[in-house]
């Protein structure tokens, strides 16, 4: 018998997904609204290669093992799961720059913790080329701001201090 239409029918299924949750890592890392061109070649590339290879490990499967109700109900919610969890799972890889923050430094745990310049603590502004500095004023008089470089929404390298100033108090933090 020829499982070629089923398989197909299955790798279909499956890139819909696919695009689904790449499209949506590729949104929350800046990268589609950058560079859009590279972007969706990347997208229509990876589904496709994908593709083929569910089709022709599906027909395998399918050739060996036969063909299944529960096999197509457990590719719809494998392809449902990646629906439901694309949007979380790009906003934890590519973080707001406060979720960085919190995570590198001042959450629980962390070096800056019960520090002036917690977040709920201090006032924040954003400056430099791509706004990828940010300062954090603590409301307490007299107290130095902190400064952070590449403080981009949607980043994925450390923050680290800008000047000589914040590195010195994030070493009297053991930061």
């Amino acid at each position: 018998m020829d499982y070629t239409p089923p398989a197909a029918l299955a790798a279909s299924t499956l890139i819909v997904g696919l695009f689904f949750f790449t499209t949506q890592l590729a949104l929350a890392s800046r990268f589609l609204r950058e560079h859009r061109t590279a972007a969706c070649t990347t997208i229509l590339l990876s589904c496709t290669l994908v593709a083929c290879g569910v089709l022709f490990a599906a027909r395998w499967f399918f050739a060996k093992y036969g063909l299944y109700a529960w096999q197509i109900q457990a590719l719809v919610l494998v392809v449902l799961a990646m629906g439901w969890t694309a949007p979380d799972v790009a906003s934890y890889v590519f973080p707001p720059v406060e979720d960085r923050f919190a995570r590198e430094l001042g959450g629980a745990g962390k070096c800056l913790q019960y520090s002036p310049y917690r977040l709920a603590d201090s006032r924040t502004t954003f400056s430099g080329r791509d706004r990828s500095r940010m300062t954090i004023r603590p409301l307490q008089a007299g107290v130095q701001p902190l400064r952070l470089d590449n403080a981009v929404d949607e980043g994925i390298r450390h923050l680290e201090p800008a000047d000589r100033a914040s590195r010195k108090l994030m070493n009297i933090y053991g930061c």
